[in-house]
């Protein structure tokens, strides 16, 4: 059986994302370009803003991108769904006021800041791990 060896200490090591973080990437990205208005014309209007809806009221949640009701799984997968999420769970934990190489770096660094630097592997019978001990 072969070995199966956490990879993510050297995505840290390399500083490189993994390809579910670029796609939250490129996700957090077009919606901060979408936000700044350096999108072609044809996106506009596309999301709209908690506060922009009929009968909204200021909350903690008004600076959000609506998330539309969905009836389907498919449906979370689709754009006009995973991208206003992601850009919302991103939006609560860091403030938006930066420019778009700030956002850049601050996204990268905090995902490879999640990133273990080292492997744990817990399996007694892996050959390779417990010949260094």
């Amino acid at each position: 059986m072969p070995h199966i060896m956490d990879t993510e200490p050297l995505f840290k090591k390399s500083r490189i994302l993994k390809l579910y973080d670029l796609y939250e990437y490129q996700c957090i990205m077009f919606m901060f370009d979408y936000l700044s208005l350096n999108l072609p014309k044809s996106f506009e209007g596309v999301f709209i803003a908690n506060k922009d809806l009929p009968n909204s009221r200021l909350t903690r949640q008004s600076n959000l991108i609506h998330i539309p009701q969905i009836k389907s799984q498919f449906s979370r997968k689709l754009p006009y769904y995973c991208v206003p999420s992601i850009w919302n769970e991103w939006a609560r934990s860091i403030p938006n006021d930066h420019s778009r190489s700030e956002m850049k770096r601050l996204f990268k660094n905090t995902k490879l800041s999640e990133y273990p630097e080292l492997v744990n592997c817990n399996n007694l019978f892996c050959r390779q791990c417990n010949q260094y001990q």
